[in-house]
């Protein structure tokens, strides 16, 4: 399968977009996110609780990725033919838009959440670019050199998607676990309270 069909996929602009500005400039120049208006029930809204809430969402695409990087690490030492890897990257792919896409939400609020929420928003927005440069360095290349894709090359770029899907998961997985002490230690202070 060519994977110039592949690229046009949706990921490539967003990381065409990257250069030598900041993470955050970079995807704010890649697409927009939409800002809901704001109602009355705007100021009042839990925005570090929906900031938890997508940070277990992240959790869950970012060990998918981690998960298919590992595979296509495998595939690529086997130095079998391109088929079931391009499967595997495009998944990768669709997992890095879908944190692209929760990024955007957690981009928008992010001011109105705890410095912690805040460090680790910036965290997934570098992993996820980084990401997105892997994957369109192994499409390039694979396009490219379709019968090379056992070489250091087209496995650099692999190496780089998986090392950024392993932080982004470690990243994530240390902002759940802060979320769960953060809520056992109210839970913690309200039974005292009640006691």
């Amino acid at each position: 399968m060519k994977l110039r069909a592949l690229m046009g996929l949706g990921c490539v602009p967003m990381a065409m977009a990257f250069s030598a500005a900041p993470a955050s400039a970079a995807r704010e120049q890649a697409h927009a996110c939409v800002v809901p208006k704001v109602t009355p029930q705007s100021y009042t809204w839990d925005f570090k609780g929906e900031a938890n809430r997508i940070f277990k969402d992240i959790q869950d695409e970012a060990n998918d990725a981690l998960y298919r990087s590992d595979q296509l690490q495998t595939f690529t030492m086997n130095d079998g033919p391109w088929g079931g890897d391009s499967d595997l990257l495009n998944r990768v792919k669709e997992d890095v838009n879908s944190i692209e896409n929760k990024l955007c939400r957690l981009e928008t609020i992010r001011r109105v959440v705890d410095p912690e929420q805040q460090r680790t928003i910036e965290k997934i927005g570098v992993s996820a670019q980084l990401m997105a440069n892997s994957l369109v360095s192994a499409y390039q290349f694979g396009d490219a050199h379709p019968e090379a894709l056992w070489s250091p090359a087209f496995r650099r770029s692999l190496d780089n998607l998986r090392t950024e899907a392993s932080r982004l998961t470690h990243s994530v997985d240390s902002a759940v676990q802060y979320a769960k002490g953060q809520k056992e230690r109210r839970k913690m202070g309200a039974l005292r309270t009640s006691s």
